[in-house]
């Protein structure tokens, strides 16, 4: 049976501070009381079906304070959230789902670990674990990008690691693009239609989506379950009510709240 199509909110999380990133530089624009006060997100995340927190700057010392934040953050959001960025044990991962993930987030562990990476899923099960993967364009060719060493991994061709993902049984693929992180100038369709004939799990894609247009290509196309956007930007005033207020206006399979 078809999915409903979904609309996913990307908070970015540095050291104390929510941040809007461009091509993967982050800038820090606020705390937690910017973010809920100033912003009125959790009346805005009525209009979202689901929400990611990634903590890009993940380290051992601040780690509980991320938590800490995330666990105040669904005080107040009342849709399923997934937590990412810096899981790399079971451990880890018990620790964010007793703080309130519905979800978790790998994306450095899949390539370094894969033993780990199959013992996280069969601990929490498919439906529980998203892979991330970022790529960028090089030569031509969508390769896997490291974002802790801000490399791009030249000898690893994004199709290729997809089918490695789905051979590891994860529950979802949430695919980043580096060059159009943060521009709002639309997504990178030309190497997502490349995917779709090769990805058999639910996609999320992210990367560049920036106004009504650029969710509508996406879901017009059948290239994904769900789109992502992390600008900051598009939480000022009334952007994302209206556009999922027309998504469905025009059609558009997501759930009616």
């Amino acid at each position: 049976m078809p999915t409903k199509k979904r609309l996913i909110y990307t908070l970015l999380f540095s050291e104390g501070y929510f941040c809007q990133s461009r091509n993967f530089r982050c800038q820090k624009v606020g705390n937690y009381e910017w973010l809920f006060n100033n912003y009125k997100f959790s009346q805005l995340a009525s209009y979202l079906d689901e929400l990611i927190i990634i903590n890009v700057t993940p380290n051992s010392e601040s780690y509980q304070n991320f938590l800490g934040i995330v666990k105040r953050v669904i005080e107040n959001v009342f849709i399923p959230v997934t937590i990412g960025g810096g899981i790399y044990s079971i451990d880890k991962a018990v620790e964010c789902f007793q703080n309130g993930a519905d979800k978790i987030l790998l994306n450095t562990v899949p390539r370094t670990n894969k033993d780990l990476t199959s013992q996280i899923i069969n601990y929490f099960g498919s439906q529980s674990v998203i892979s991330s993967v970022d790529y960028k364009i090089q030569d031509n060719t969508a390769c896997v990008y490291d974002w802790y060493s801000n490399k791009t991994i030249v000898e690893l061709n994004l199709l290729d690691y997809i089918k490695k993902l789905q051979d590891l049984q994860f529950g979802e693929i949430l695919l980043n693009s580096v060059e159009k992180d943060g521009t709002g100038f639309g997504l990178d369709i030309e190497s997502l239609e490349k995917v779709v004939p090769i990805c058999t799990l639910p996609l999320i894609v992210m990367g560049g989506a920036g106004k009504y247009d650029h969710f509508a290509e996406v879901y017009s196309n059948g290239i994904a379950d769900a789109v992502s956007t992390a600008n900051i930007l598009n939480f000022i005033g009334d952007a994302i009510p209206n556009v999922r207020k027309q998504l469905l206006k025009n059609g558009f399979d997501l759930a009616h709240f």
